[in-house]
C-alpha cells in the first residue's frame, strides 16, 4: 500500500476505506471545497479504496462545481456513503446525490431549491433560458437518485424546500436517520447548548431546529418505572460532568469564539477536551495575529479551515509581500538632477522585516 502524504484525507489503515469532507462553500478554495481538490483525493484512493464516506456540512455554492463533484464521485468504483452532519443545502445536496446511501443525523437538515443566477458581485441576473437549462440539470440529478418525477421535483425546487432529517427520509431524499445521544441535563450557564451552537454557526433556520428537536425528543419514549420512586432533587451539573460537545462549546464561548464552535465539534480528530482546548487556544492566537496584521476579516476563514498558526502567519506574510511587490517601491539611490527637487528617502520593505514584526507580536 502506498504511503499517505501529510495532506491526505482520512484513509483507513487497511487502505480499503476513506473519508472525504465536503464542508463550507462549494467551489471556494479558501472557504470550502473545489473539484480540483476532490479529484486529487479520488485519484489517490483509486487503486485500493472500496468504500468512501462523504461527510457533508455545506450551505452550497457553485452549481457547476457541485455537478462536477457529483460526476467525479459517481465515476469512482467504490461504494459511496454520504453522511449529512450539519446541513446539506442547495449545491450541497447535489454532491450528496452521488452516494449509494445517504444518512443524516437526527438534528441535521436538508434544503433543495432551483438555480439563482448572480454576478461575481452578488447581483441577480435575469436569464430565463439559462435558468431553464440549469434547473433541468438539477432535476435530472435529483431524479436519478430519488426516483421522483420531473414535475414533483420542479415543484420542490420552485422555492426553498427545507426538511428536517426525518422529513428528508420520509420524502425519499435520504435513506436513514442517525440517532443522536441525549444531551443530558443542563450545561454551563455561560454557554449555549451544543445544538444551538451548531445551528448558530451554520445559520440553520430556527424553525427547522425546533422541529428537529421536538421530533428527536419524542422518538424514544422514556421507560416507565415499576413503582413511583421518591422525589430526589439531582445535584447541579458541573462543567466536568457535561457532554463532550458541551465542554467544547463552553471552551469556545469562554475565548469569544462561539461563532466557530462547529469547526471543532465536527472535527473527528478532536477526541479529548485537552485537544479541543489546544485547538481553541491556537484559534484565539490566529484571531489576534490577523487583528495585528490588519487582516481581521480573514480570521474567520482561517479558523473554519483549521489552519495552524504557522500556516496563517505564512499566508499573511505572503499577502503582505505580494502587496509590497505591487507597490514596488524602488529604494536604490539616484543621481540628483540639477534644477529638480530631491525625492525623500523611502524605507525598504522586506519579507524578513514583515515576518519579524508578526513574530514579535504573537506568543
Amino acid at each position: 500500500m502506498k504511503k499517505k502524504p501529510w495532506y491526505a484525507y482520512n484513509l483507513a489503515d487497511d487502505g480499503r476505506s476513506a473519508t472525504i469532507r465536503i464542508n463550507g462553500v462549494i467551489g471556494n478554495r479558501m472557504e470550502g471545497r473545489t473539484i480540483e481538490s476532490l479529484d486529487y483525493e479520488l485519484k489517490w484512493a483509486a487503486e485500493s479504496v472500496n468504500e468512501i464516506i462523504i461527510r457533508i456540512t455545506s450551505f452550497g455554492g457553485s452549481l457547476a462545481e457541485a455537478l462536477a463533484m457529483y460526476g467525479a464521485l459517481r465515476r469512482h468504483p467504490a461504494r459511496k456513503v454520504a453522511i449529512i452532519e450539519g446541513v446539506a443545502a442547495s449545491a450541497g445536496t447535489i454532491v450528496a446525490m452521488a452516494a449509494d446511501e445517504i444518512r443524516i443525523y437526527a438534528n441535521a437538515s436538508m434544503m433543495v431549491h432551483g438555480v439563482s443566477l448572480v454576478t461575481e458581485d452578488g447581483e441577480e441576473v435575469e436569464d430565463a433560458e439559462a435558468a431553464r437549462v440549469l434547473n433541468a440539470s438539477i432535476i435530472e440529478t435529483y431524479a436519478a437518485r430519488t426516483g421522483k418525477t420531473a414535475d414533483d421535483l420542479a415543484d420542490a425546487i420552485a422555492t426553498d424546500t427545507w426538511m428536517t432529517a426525518r422529513e428528508a427520509v420520509a420524502a425519499g431524499w435520504a435513506d436513514s436517520v442517525i440517532e443522536i445521544a441525549e444531551q443530558g441535563a443542563a450545561v454551563s450557564a455561560t454557554a449555549a447548548s451544543p445544538l444551538q451552537a451548531i445551528a448558530a454557526a451554520l445559520e440553520i433556520p430556527a424553525d427547522v431546529i425546533a422541529r428537529a428537536t421536538a421530533q428527536a425528543a419524542t422518538a424514544v419514549p422514556a421507560p416507565v418505572p415499576a413503582a413511583a420512586p421518591a422525589v430526589v432533587t439531582p445535584p447541579p451539573v458541573q462543567p466536568a460532568d457535561a457532554t463532550f460537545a458541551a465542554q467544547i462549546n463552553a471552551l469556545a464561548v469562554a475565548e469569544g469564539l462561539g461563532d466557530y464552535v462547529a469547526a471543532w465539534l465536527l472535527d473527528g480528530g478532536i477526541t479529548t477536551t485537552a485537544q479541543a482546548a489546544a485547538a481553541i487556544k491556537e484559534a484565539r492566537e490566529v484571531r489576534d495575529l490577523c487583528a495585528f496584521a490588519s487582516a481581521a476579516d480573514r480570521a474567520g476563514g482561517f479558523i473554519r479551515q483549521r489552519l495552524s498558526l504557522d500556516q496563517v502567519r505564512a499566508e499573511l506574510i505572503n499577502a503582505l509581500a505580494a502587496n509590497a511587490d505591487e507597490r514596488h517601491t524602488d529604494t536604490h539611490p539616484r543621481a540628483h538632477q540639477p534644477g529638480q527637487p530631491s525625492r525623500p528617502a523611502v524605507p525598504t520593505v522586506s519579507v524578513d522585516s514583515i515576518y519579524a514584526a508578526l513574530n514579535r507580536n504573537v506568543r
